[in-house]
C-alpha cells in the first residue's frame, strides 16, 4: 500500500512539474515580485522537480524495503516461538522440554508404505497399555494390537495398511519418545529368486516371478571386476522354474546376473563359509593375558580399549605348534576393558572377531567393599609421659577389618556406611598416688576397638590416573560410635569404654565404570562400590578411655570433649600404607581433676580389598 501511495505522489509530482500551466500561475500570480519571479526562474526548471520527485520515491522504497525486512524478522521470530511452543506441548507441557531419547525405547527401521506391523523395543517390564503409536507425532493414530515380551521387544499390528511415504513413526513411554523413523517407499520385489550359491557348484537352480513369453533368458557369471567367467541358456519350465548347467565352477569372487534378453534383472553373489575366527575366553579383571584356538586365523593383534579415546595398549598373539592363541598384555586389565581384534587368513583376508570384555573378579560384591589392615603401631612406651624420653618406642600388631557399604552411588553424591573392628593397643588413662597427690599417665593396653559409622560424601574434584582409571577427591560430613575393650592391664581388664565421634572426612575414591551399551562411551557403573584409597578423619567427640580423674576422695572422672585425627596414605603403586592418629584437648577440667595428656601414633603396614585378595589366594584369573 505504501508503494502504491509513494509511486502515485510520484507521478503527480512528475505531471505538475511538467505542465506550463504550473509554471505560468507562479510567475503570474499577483504579489509574487521580481525576486519571487528570479527564485521561481532559477529553482523550478523542468528538470529538478522531476529529480526531487524521483530522490522522494527511492526514500519511500528504502522505507518499505526496511518495513519488510523488519515484517519478515518478526514473522521468523514468532514461527521460531511457535515451534518451541509445539515442543513444550509434546513434551507434556509448558516450560519443560523434550526427555532425550533412550537408547533402550526406539523403532526398529526401516518402515515402509502399507505396512502392517511395526517392531519396537521398550524398556524391560514396560506393559503393553504403557505403549503409544505415534504417527507424524499425532497421539490419535494408535490403532491394532501390542504386545510387549519380558525383554522389552514389542509389536505393534496395524489393522490396515494406513502408513504412507513421508510419514513419521515413533513410540511414547511414559512420558518419553522415541527417535523419530520416516516411512519409506515400498522396494520394488525382485523378478526372480535362486537358491543358495556356494563355491563349486556349477548347476544353478532358482525360480521366475514373472514368465513373459518368447523372451531369451541366460544366466551370466561375472567376477567382482566385472570379468566374464561362464554363460549358459536358462530352460524355464512351467511352474516357472528353471535350471542353467554351467561349464565352471563357482568361486568366492563371482556375481551371478539373470538377463532376459540380454537386460540384467537381477544380481546374486556366491556365498562362501566364513573363516573360522579365533575364540578367546573371557577375561577376567587382573588377567594380564588372554588365550584361546586360532580358528583360521594367522595373525591377529588385540587392544584394549577404553571409550572411544583410541587403544591404551596393543599387543600381537602368538600361535604355538597346537593351533592355541597366547596375547601377553604390558598390564593388567581392569573390569569392563574392551578387548579389540584385527584378525586376517594365511591369504590376507581380515577376520571378523567380535570384541571382548573383561568381567569383574568372582569376589565382586557390588555396592560393598572389605578392606583388611594389618601392620605396626608406633607408640610411647608405658610410662613415657611421666619424665621417660622414650617416645614412639612401643611397637604394637595391629590388624583391622573394615566392611564399607554404598547406598547410594551418584556421580556427585554418595551415601555410605561401614563397620569396622580392630585388634591394636590404644591409649588409656591412668592414675596413682594417693591423698591429694595424684599423678595421670598413659599406657598403651591391647584392646578390641569396634566402630560404626556413616559419611556422605560429595565431589570435590575428578581426574584420571593411571590408564584413564577415574578418581574423586570427595568431602563428607561423618559420625562415629563404638566401644573399646582393653583385654590387658590391671583395672581395666574386661572394661567397655564408649566412644562418639563426629565431624568431617575428605579422601579418595577410585570410581568403575561400564560401557555405555547405546554407544563407545564409558559411564559411572551405579552397581559397584568405589574403591577407598586414603582419607583423613577430623573429628571432635567424646573418649572413655580419656578420662579427667580427681583426688582420692574425688573418685568421680569426667569425660571432656576433646578433637581426633585419623589418617591413612596409600602409596601408590603398592599394597602398603602409612597412617597416624591423634587425640589432644579441647577443654580444661574442673579444679580438682587432672587432664589426660596428648596422644600420637604412627601406623606402618598393609590395606587391600578382601575381594582381590580372595581371588588371588584361590587362583582366579586376578
Amino acid at each position: 500500500m505504501k508503494l502504491l501511495r509513494a509511486i502515485t505522489l510520484a507521478l503527480f509530482l512528475h505531471a505538475a512539474a511538467s505542465s506550463p500551466a504550473f509554471s505560468r500561475e507562479r510567475k503570474d500570480k499577483p504579489g509574487n515580485g521580481k525576486q519571487t519571479t528570479a527564485v521561481l526562474g532559477a529553482a523550478s526548471t523542468p528538470a529538478e522537480p522531476r529529480a526531487k520527485a524521483v530522490e522522494a520515491v527511492e526514500q519511500d522504497l528504502k522505507r518499505l524495503e526496511q518495513n519488510q525486512k523488519a515484517l519478515e524478522n518478526r514473522q521468523s521470530r514468532l514461527e521460531e516461538k511457535q515451534r518451541k511452543q509445539k515442543q513444550n506441548q509434546l513434551a507434556g507441557g509448558a516450560g519443560k522440554t523434550l526427555r532425550p531419547v533412550d537408547c533402550d525405547l526406539r523403532v526398529m527401521g526401516p518402515i515402509y508404505e502399507k505396512a502392517t506391523e511395526i517392531r519396537c523395543a521398550v524398556p524391560p517390564g514396560t506393559s503393553a497399555a504403557d505403549v503409544k503409536l505415534l504417527v507424524c507425532d499425532s497421539s490419535n493414530a494408535v490403532f491394532g494390537a501390542i504386545t510387549v515380551d519380558g525383554t522389552g521387544q514389542c509389536v505393534i499390528r496395524l489393522d490396515s495398511p494406513r502408513l504412507m511415504k513421508g510419514d513419521t513413526v515413533r513410540i511414547e513411554v511414559s512420558g518419553g519418545k522415541s527417535a523419530p523413523v520416516e516411512v519409506e517407499s515400498a522396494p520394488a520385489g525382485p523378478k526372480s529368486s535362486l537358491a543358495q550359491l556356494s563355491r563349486g557348484d556349477d548347476v544353478v537352480n532358482g525360480e521366475l516371478k514373472e514368465l513373459p513369453e518368447n523372451h531369451r533368458f541366460d544366466l551370466y557369471v561375472y567376477s567382482k571386476k566385472g570379468a566374464l567367467r561362464a554363460h549358459s541358456l536358462v530352460a524355464v519350465r512351467q511352474d516357472k522354474s528353471f535350471t542353467a548347467g554351467l561349464n565352471y565352477k563357482l568361486t568366492c569372487d563371482d556375481e551371478v546376473r539373470l538377463m532376459i534378453d540380454e537386460k540384467s534383472t537381477d544380481k546374486y553373489a556366491v556365498k562362501c563359509p566364513a573363516p573360522e575366527p579365533p575364540h578367546f575366553y573371557v577375561p577376567r579383571e587382573g588377567d594380564s593375558f588372554i588365550t584361546g584356538p586360532a580358528g583360521d586365523a594367522q595373525n591377529v593383534t588385540a587392544e584394549i580399549w577404553q571409550g572411544q579415546e583410541g587403544p591404551a595398549t596393543s599387543a600381537r598373539a602368538s600361535k604355538d605348534s597346537s593351533g592355541m592363541l597366547t596375547v601377553t598384555f604390558d598390564r593388567r586389565l581392569a573390569a569392563g576393558d574392551e578387548l579389540r581384534f584385527k584378525a586376517v587368513t594365511e591369504q590376507g583376508a581380515g577376520i571378523d572377531v567380535a570384541p571382548i570384555v573383561a568381567a569383574p573378579v568372582a569376589f565382586d560384591w557390588g555396592r560393598v567393599r572389605a578392606y583388611f589392615s594389618m601392620g605396626v603401631v608406633l607408640s610411647q612406651n608405658d610410662g613415657a609421659r611421666a619424665g621417660n624420653d622414650n617416645y614412639f618406642s612401643r611397637q604394637d600388631l595391629f590388624v583391622g577389618f573394615n566392611i564399607d557399604k554404598n547406598w547410594r552411588n551418584g556421580s556427585k553424591v554418595r551415601v555410605n556406611t561401614f563397620l569396622d573392628t580392630r585388634l591394636a593397643a590404644v591409649p588409656t588413662s591412668e592414675k596413682q598416688g594417693s591423698g591429694d597427690t595424684v599423678t595421670q599417665f598413659f599406657t598403651s593396653r591391647k584392646a578390641a576397638i569396634m566402630q560404626v559409622g556413616a559419611y556422605v560424601p560429595f565431589t570435590a574434584a575428578r581426574w584420571r590416573w593411571p590408564k584413564d582409571q577415574p578418581n574423586v577427591l570427595f568431602l563428607a560430613p561423618l559420625a562415629k560410635f563404638g566401644v573399646v575393650t582393653p583385654s590387658s592391664g590391671t583395672g581395666n581388664f574386661g572394661r567397655f569404654y564408649t566412644l562418639q565421634e563426629y565431624g568431617l572426612r575428605s579422601g579418595h575414591f577410585r570410581e568403575f565404570e561400564k560401557r555405555d551399551p547405546c554407544s563407545d562411551s564409558r559411564k559411572l557403573d551405579p552397581n559397584t562400590a568405589p574403591e577407598l584409597i586414603s582419607y583423613l578423619d577430623a573429628v571432635v567427640g567424646r573418649f572413655g578411655n580419656f578420662r579427667s580423674f580427681g583426688a582420692e576422695q574425688v573418685p568421680q572422672f569426667l569425660r571432656l570433649w576433646r578433637a581426633s585425627f585419623e589418617g591413612v596414605l596409600k602409596i601408590p603403586a603398592t599394597p602398603l600404607v602409612v597412617g597416624f592418629n591423634a587425640n589432644v584437648k579441647l577443654q580444661r577440667s574442673k579444679p580438682g581433676y587432672m587432664d589426660p595428656p596428648d596422644d600420637l601414633r604412627f601406623f606402618f603396614g598393609t590395606r587391600f580389598d578382601v575381594g582381590k585378595v580372595l581371588n588371588r589366594v584361590l587362583n582366579l584369573s586376578f
